[in-house]
């Protein structure tokens, strides 16, 4: 009798342990389990929050090297044009022209973001540019008329900005007549920007502000313009820093347009 009266009090016992042990465990386990989802939740958000701020931050920037990129040509083109009026840029170019040259090469050091400035003529699609490689810094005075029999030469340039070594001649026939940015500028009839179009003699494409140049009786005489290499762009891209593994891009849907060409 005695020994079930002992073993009812130990059931009696264990059980109302359980019952007040039980409800704590459980109390705990959630409140543990709360305290780490909002834990976990707020240092995700707290990454969000600063990869955001991250993505700002270069976004922000590619946008002011971009929209100064492209106000650069506009005012480039405008010195030009008062420079052809002026008679400081010399539309025969059937010789060498050592004014014209050395305007260029002072032009593209002032303007040093620029990969292209040149020169299209209509008569005989002649062909007068100075470039610079987007990667190296080097410039080159670019070359194609009657005495190149119309292929592009490709001249190295000394430290007063004169025609140097002739560094390399290619095969393709040039006639800046025929090249995109000379079409759309002479059928503009304005200042316009071109669409990317791809190079001939290089391995790159081009996105150019353009311009056609008129004599008094209104004929066309040519064109100016100032091409962008896409390889300069990729280029400063991928200078920037997005942590370990990150890259940047600039989507061809993007909403950044051309600047106007008031400003």
């Amino acid at each position: 009798m005695n020994n079930a009266i002992n073993t009812a009090k130990k059931k009696h016992k264990i059980s109302l342990r359980l019952v007040l042990i039980i409800p704590f465990l459980i109390e705990v386990c959630i409140i543990v389990g709360l305290v780490g989802f909002l834990s976990y939740q707020n240092g995700k958000q707290a990454v969000n929050d600063v990869a955001a701020q991250l993505r700002e931050k270069v976004t922000s920037e590619i946008r002011v090297y971009i929209k100064n990129y492209l106000k650069t040509a506009i005012l480039i083109n405008k010195l030009n044009e008062d420079a052809i009026k002026l008679g400081n840029l010399d539309l025969d170019i059937t010789r060498q022209n050592t004014k014209t040259e050395l305007y260029l090469w002072k032009m593209i050091q002032n303007f040093g973001q620029v990969g292209w400035i040149y020169l299209g003529f209509e008569k005989g699609g002649e062909f007068l540019a100075i470039r610079k490689n987007p990667y190296t810094g080097e410039l080159r005075f670019i070359l194609d008329n009657q005495q190149t029999h119309y292929v592009t030469f490709e001249y190295a340039i000394d430290n007063t900005g004169k025609r140097g070594q002739l560094m390399q001649k290619f095969n393709n026939k040039y006639d800046a007549r025929q090249r995109p940015w000379y079409q759309q500028a002479v059928k503009a009839k304005k200042p316009t920007w071109t669409s990317i179009y791809a190079a001939i003699d290089y391995d790159t494409s081009y996105f150019d502000f353009v311009q056609a140049v008129y004599n008094k009786q209104g004929n066309v005489l040519g064109a100016i313009g100032v091409a962008y290499d896409l390889n300069d762009v990729e280029h400063f891209l991928t200078k920037l820093k997005i942590g370990k593994s990150g890259q940047s891009f600039i989507s061809p849907f993007s909403r950044l347009k051309p600047p106007p060409l008031g400003g």
